[in-house]
């Protein structure tokens, strides 16, 4: 199978799981989730802590 037609599958299936999750769940909603949801942690940061700690 040659690789651009292993994308267009992948790109196929994708399309289908977002309509599948569209259906689900509105764009209205997602907006109010994200506007709930705890802020994200520092995860750079925090590796960079533990090298600079030696860990």
């Amino acid at each position: 199978m040659a690789q651009a037609d292993i994308l267009k599958k992948i790109l196929a299936r994708k399309r289908e799981e977002i309509a599948e999750r569209s259906a689900l769940v509105s764009i209205d909603v997602l907006k109010q989730q994200i506007e709930t949801v705890s802020p994200v942690r520092d995860f750079t940061g925090a590796m960079q802590a533990k090298l600079d700690a030696g860990r």
